[in-house]
């Protein structure tokens, strides 16, 4: 997992607020490609305040992509709330 890449992505979703939806090559390691989608939502408390993300990912380990930018990474889309 690309940590870096996942800690920025959750601070702009709990500090944005922000919603995250990803699709494409999702995890790759040797020959294992994981392509799917994934979501992460924020978490506030009744103040306003961020509290947490909820995140849901869709895969398999097949390829469903054979071209365009999601067959060589994860293509993202952000929604500001």
């Amino acid at each position: 997992m690309d940590y870096p890449r996942f800690l920025t992505r959750a601070k702009r979703v709990l500090f944005g607020p922000a919603l995250f939806l990803g699709r494409g090559l999702l995890f790759k390691e040797r020959r294992r490609q994981c392509f799917g989608e994934r979501i992460m939502l924020p978490f506030s408390t009744a103040c306003g305040k961020p509290d947490g993300i909820l995140g849901a990912t869709d895969y398999k380990f097949d390829i469903l992509y054979k071209t365009g930018p999601e067959a060589t990474d994860e293509v993202e889309k952000w929604f500001t709330l």
